[in-house]
């Protein structure tokens, strides 16, 4: 007895169906256990690039501060100016993209930052790029 059966190759309709539905069931899973990985995994490098860029300009400043010590007589006064123009490219000298804020300060008896608008012998300098900021202290 000869039976006449043709052999069947590839998947069903049905088959199709399921594996898609898994896949996607799986995704939604590994999606939801590494989204804020997934979506935000860049996030790290900007800040990154961004404290490097601070580094950058910290260390302009102090290259500046070491020559203004030797050739101004007010350095601090000088160096301030520098720092507030030098975010602006077209400014000499051009530390790089920056935000800062600069103050004379000086500490009391209880180890306290104060103002100090006469004194010029500590100058507190932070620079800032997008939500990373550097801070450093020039004295005289």
């Amino acid at each position: 007895m000869i039976i006449n059966a043709k052999k069947q190759f590839g998947f069903s309709l049905l088959e199709i169906i399921a594996t898609l539905v898994m896949i996607g069931m799986i995704g939604a899973l590994l999606f939801q256990y590494l989204g804020t990985n997934l979506s935000q995994g860049s996030q790290s490098v900007a800040d990154l690039q961004n404290v490097l860029q601070l580094q950058e300009a910290l260390e302009k400043i102090n290259a500046d501060y070491k020559k203004l010590m030797t050739t101004s007589a007010t350095p601090l006064t000088t160096l301030s100016q520098y720092i507030a123009n030098g975010n602006n490219p077209n400014a000499t000298p051009y530390y790089g993209d920056y935000t800062s804020q600069i103050k004379f300060i000086q500490f009391d008896g209880n180890r306290q930052e104060n103002t100090t608008p006469g004194g010029n012998t500590l100058l507190k300098v932070t620079i800032t790029k997008d939500n990373r900021s550097l801070t450093t202290l020039f004295s005289q």
